[in-house]
């Protein structure tokens, strides 16, 4: 059915052969008319053949995994250029940037990547395809107490990598929430969170997902766990600000919900409760 003059058809399909954990991320190049999918199971990116809807189909898959990777989080593509975010030897070792094109060929001179900050979680490309910007989420390898204790953990600090894409090989640059140690007061106090046990504030910011401004200057990232955004002016590869997104407040008309699972029953109603609204994802099309 139309809604305001736009409508959504099916054209075709495709489905991976991996199951659950086939496909996940997508991305699409348009001057190819290629989707780039990411694979968990394989640890791969599928390359489809979008350009007959009718008959999508699979052209390779490429498998990261003697690379280096342990997983595949994301995947950009534009311009003919393909950028893969995964982690590294494990969640909180080093990330990998891969860096290839549209048939899965490594750009020359980067046939390892680039590395960033532990977990890329996404990675998104500017609209004039100069920089690519990835959220490396920097998550903890264990927050849960062991008999009553908190055990030694590996908490690697949550950061953004800024990627060139127009110099010869593609360059990185990693910036992370050490400024912002100071400013935990601040940002609590403006609605945000920060809550680790025993963590400082580069640790405990994590970054989720990126967006990028139309005028491709500024990328804004959201940190999901910590109900707060981020924004990085990309020429100088600093992180300019860190915003508290508040509170929604659930007591106010049209904005209930239902607080129990134990009713067997649907009753949304006006609740005296402040939910944060800890965003994932951002896009700016």
């Amino acid at each position: 059915m139309p809604v305001n003059g736009s409508e959504l058809r099916l054209l075709g399909r495709w489905t991976s052969d991996a199951g659950l954990a086939g496909a996940e991320i997508s991305a699409v190049d348009k001057e190819s008319k290629r989707l780039f999918v990411t694979n968990g199971a394989k640890n791969a990116i599928d390359i489809v053949d979008i350009s007959n809807p009718k008959k999508v189909k699979l052209v390779k898959s490429v498998d990261f995994t003697a690379l280096g990777s342990s997983g595949i989080q994301s995947v950009a593509a534009k311009n003919g250029i393909v950028v893969v975010a995964s982690a590294g030897a494990s969640k909180t070792a080093p990330g990998i940037l891969f860096i290839m094109d549209v048939n899965g060929k490594m750009v020359k001179g980067l046939p390892a990547g680039l590395t960033v900050g532990a977990l890329p979680d996404s990675v998104t490309i500017s609209k004039d395809g100069k920089y690519a910007v990835s959220a490396n989420e920097g998550e903890p390898k264990d927050y849960c107490l062991v008999n009553g204790a908190l055990p030694e953990t590996s908490d690697p600090k949550g950061s953004i990598s800024i990627v060139d894409l127009e110099a010869t090989p593609p360059t990185v640059k990693t910036v992370d929430f050490t400024s912002f140690a100071q400013r935990k007061n601040a940002i609590i106090y403006a609605g945000g969170r920060i809550f680790g046990p025993g963590a400082s504030v580069e640790q405990d910011l994590e970054p989720e997902y990126a967006a990028i401004s139309a005028d491709s200057t500024t990328a804004y990232v959201t940190l999901q766990e910590n109900n707060a955004i981020a924004t990085v002016d990309l020429a100088t590869a600093t992180i300019t600000n860190v915003l508290g997104l508040g509170y929604k407040n659930h007591n106010l008309y049209n904005t209930g919900l239902d607080l129990s699972d134990r009713d067997n029953a649907i009753n949304i109603v006006p609740r005296n409760v402040q939910g944060m609204y800890r965003l994932q994802c951002i896009l700016n099309n």
